[in-house]
């Protein structure tokens, strides 16, 4: 471990001194693509067209709604569908449900996160941390190693073998012109927090797609070396071997018109970057499949299950998805969990019948070693006491506190001075009121309110400045967009 950590810091301080671009062999540094693949290609040629579409997709059920722990059981029973997201449910629930999946599923089951600080989040009944941007304010480089160590074992304890980590863009650039627009190389800490993750990942065979990839910039002449600027930030991450990448939906407003060619995102990781991991996208009722699907998709996690298959399987009819390039994303997708395995495609001895069709696979019973069982041991409740240990309660508290941050104080108008009898007026800008600041407000003074949700043009006069000549103004974004041109208006 000592000779890679010596390894890897050289690897670092040449990357960050040299502005050429970084040759990089994406079958070498991304494990899961050396699996051998000959018992795969056996078993693609057994798998029913349904089988292998299912392996394209993972599946996010919605929690919030009652779920049918049926329906999600016959999925994975008939091969349907190549893994799950689970969260907002309680955590007892989630180990039951992900055991019964493991049981009933022939094919091996890709088990996601995308909770980026600790599993505590993917849980409706556990005390939640601040998300992973707000962790970022939060000035303890201890407390931020002690929690990759925590999310790591959990990550193992639950057997989940996919993590939508690490980030791999800490802010966001705006881009007026993208022409004009210089970039210069970001700080080398950025990306050696993300390949102390990778490494700690990859350690314990959990795969990493990086979240998430937006930098599709295209020159005609680029004299200047800006594209190795702009894609430093992945080098070093590809390089530890980042498993795959989230597709940004930006990404799409540049090809609004579909004027780039099928798979353009795909080509152009592996062309630019030399990368040929796994490109996975996110699909909300919101987002066009047929956007996803041509920019180079290999997995969906949606939370549209019927409507994301359907789609493929009538994609594959008319001949857009071919067998080939079906077969090629399948492959992929089961040497990555092949790698996940230990270098065992399947966690039980599995013979193939080859003359079956479709797929019957013949498992020979083996006792099996479920998520749950990892960390409950003879303890009955001992993962319940672990995740809801009286200690996480203040830790999240202490987080919370740790992430508020003074950006600035003009005038020092923080504190209010004199606030008794003062006209406080509460402008919330958002999709709700903040009940807990407002709770905590009127122990100090008292206020009138207003929301302004989204889509608040037509009211920019009830925030103009000459309304509060007389009474002090808090106006409070969440989650707001402030990009100039979006809202000039409101922003003026």
């Amino acid at each position: 471990m000592l000779k890679y950590s010596k390894i890897l810091f050289v690897f670092l301080v040449l990357l960050s001194c040299n502005r050429r671009p970084v040759e990089i062999n994406s079958a070498a540094v991304t494990p899961y693509l050396n699996t051998p693949t000959a018992e795969i290609d056996s078993l693609l040629q057994v798998l029913t067209i349904e089988e292998k579409l299912g392996q394209l997709i993972i599946y996010q059920p919605d929690f919030t709604e009652p779920v049918s722990t049926y329906q999600l059981n016959k999925l994975a029973a008939n091969n349907h569908v190549g893994g799950f997201l689970l969260k907002n449910l309680p955590l007892v629930e989630y180990a039951a449900i992900s055991d019964s999946l493991k049981i009933v599923s022939d094919l091996p089951l890709f088990f996601a996160t995308d909770a980026a600080v600790s599993l505590h989040n993917q849980f409706s009944d556990m005390p939640h941390f601040p998300q992973w941007i707000s962790m970022q304010a939060v000035d303890s480089a201890e407390i931020k190693r002690t929690l990759e160590k925590h999310f790591l074992e959990q990550c193992k304890g639950l057997g989940v073998n996919l993590c939508i980590a690490p980030k791999l863009r800490v802010e966001d650039i705006e881009k007026i012109n993208r022409e004009d627009v210089d970039y210069d190389f970001q700080d080398v800490k950025i990306n050696r927090k993300a390949i102390r993750q990778i490494a700690q990942l990859q350690e314990n065979s959990i795969l990493t797609i990086g979240d998430s990839f937006s930098d599709l910039w295209y020159f005609d002449r680029d004299t200047t070396g800006r594209l190795d600027s702009i894609l430093f930030p992945y080098q070093m991450p590809i390089a530890a071997g980042l498993a795959g990448m989230v597709v940004d939906k930006s990404i799409f407003e540049i090809d609004s018109l579909h004027q780039l060619p099928t798979f353009f995102l795909k080509n152009y990781l592996n062309k630019q970057l030399n990368f040929n991991g796994l490109v996975v996208s996110y699909h909300s009722k919101q987002d066009s499949l047929e956007k996803l699907f041509h920019a180079g998709t290999d997995i969906y996690i949606t939370t549209q299950y019927d409507s994301t298959f359907n789609f493929l399987k009538e994609f594959y009819k008319q001949g857009f998805l071919t067998e080939t390039n079906l077969n090629d994303r399948v492959r992929k997708i089961l040497q990555a969990k092949t790698w996940t395995n230990q270098g065992r495609l399947f966690a039980d001895d599995i013979k193939i019948k080859k003359e079956a069709t479709p797929v019957k696979l013949i498992r020979n019973k083996q006792p099996m070693l479920l998520p749950s069982k990892k960390l409950i041991g003879k303890k009955k409740y001992a993962l319940s006491n672990y995740f809801d240990h009286p200690a996480w309660h203040y830790l999240t508290r202490n987080l919370y506190e740790k992430s508020i941050i003074i950006a600035n104080n003009h005038d020092n108008l923080l504190p209010y001075q004199n606030s008794v009898g003062e006209d406080f007026r509460i402008l919330q800008f958002g999709n709700d009121y903040l009940r807990e600041f407002e709770k905590y407000f009127e122990k100090y003074a008292n206020f009138s309110h207003k929301l302004f949700k989204t889509g608040w043009d037509d009211e920019l006069a009830a925030v103009a400045i000459k309304s509060y000549q007389y009474s002090k103004p808090i106006i409070i974004l969440d989650n707001v967009d402030l990009i100039y041109e979006d809202n000039k208006k409101f922003i003026e």
